[in-house]
């Protein structure tokens, strides 16, 4: 039960570094041309209409709709990113895309701020509260580390003469 929470840790807090992020990188670790979308626009590019069909392999279907769509994607590493993914697309929402395409590859989605992560279908519903219990955490955590280091201290040290 402890393992599973410090991997739920470990996990939230890659993603709540990958939402902060400045550069947006694909599923190839290039660094995108453009930026993603965030927040309400963020939002409403999952309600976004989309028709297409794929017979690619998994990293290659959801790095097209990042660079498409303009949304960041994270894809977990348990979740074989070169199985086959055969889907037509007609007028369904970017969300409901997004689900079929975790459906055909035994995953689930969750949305972690503007981060859409791909992973077990085990773990995936338990990442969104994990995230935003760290991510209130680290507010307090941040509140109480500002107040300490704004108040001016006398410090000294010895000067060493060897390394």
């Amino acid at each position: 039960m402890i393992y599973q929470h410090r991997t739920f840790l470990c996990y939230g807090l890659l993603i709540i570094g990958l939402s902060i992020t400045a550069k947006p990188y694909d599923l190839y670790g290039q660094t995108a041309q453009q930026t993603v979308l965030a927040n309400a626009r963020f939002e409403q590019q999952l309600e976004v209409l989309i028709s297409t069909r794929w017979d690619l392999p998994l990293k290659d279907v959801l790095n097209s709709i990042s660079e498409t769509q303009r949304v960041a994607i994270f894809l977990d590493r348990r979740i074989n990113p070169a199985q086959q993914i055969q889907l037509a697309i007609q007028g369904k929402t970017m969300s409901t895309a997004l689900q079929q395409i975790a459906n055909q590859a035994n995953a689930q989605i969750s949305h972690v701020r503007n981060v859409i992560y791909v992973g077990p279908k085990k773990t995936t519903h338990l990442l969104a509260t994990v995230a935003a219990i760290h991510a209130e955490q680290h507010r307090r955590n941040q509140a109480e580390n500002t107040r300490v280091f704004t108040i001016g201290k006398s410090t000294q040290w010895n000067r060493l003469s060897q390394p």
